[in-house]
């Protein structure tokens, strides 16, 4: 552990920390969705995906994915344009950890572990690979969600504009 309620999670290119809730970290570019995400809370540790309205995420949809929570992995329900473009393949319905490389894959499982153990916020931020194995830019935040409010079910993911 860095800090108090950050954890670190490098790798490669590639740099995952882990937030507490508590404060709410504060990213630049990210105020706005983690303004929506806190406001979805209602009084629980975490909000829910049924918490959140299509109209929520205007002028966001394309950085917007989602992946629900699938034993240790996550898998993606919505996967927006701006992800396709990143990784050069649309990830939808697959697995979060199982779709990233070898030399990737540990610290991926890793990073969402941690998210959905504290629960904390995850920022990423580097290079990954996309399909073609070209490092491409990333910089983006993983909020956990709940539909018990309680334990992670879901992760909402935003790319950075």
């Amino acid at each position: 552990m860095l800090i108090e309620g950050i954890r670190s999670f490098s790798q490669h290119e590639l740099n995952r920390q882990c937030y507490s809730l508590n404060p709410l970290p504060t990213f630049i570019g990210f105020e706005d969705v983690i303004d929506l995400w806190s406001s979805k809370r209602k009084g629980h540790l975490l909000p829910a995906w049924s918490d959140f309205q299509y109209d929520d995420f205007f002028g966001l949809h394309s950085r917007v994915s989602v992946s629900e929570k699938e034993d240790n992995d996550f898998r993606f329900r919505v996967y927006g344009s701006d992800f396709v473009k990143l990784r050069d393949q649309d990830l939808t319905n697959k697995l979060l950890c199982a779709s990233v490389g070898v030399k990737w894959k540990g610290g991926a499982y890793a990073y969402f572990a941690e998210i959905s153990k504290g629960p904390y916020i995850g920022r990423t931020q580097g290079v990954v690979p996309d399909s073609r194995q070209h490092l491409v830019e990333i910089d983006a935040i993983d909020m956990p969600m709940a539909e018990d409010g309680q334990d992670v079910s879901h992760c909402l993911h935003i790319l950075k504009a």
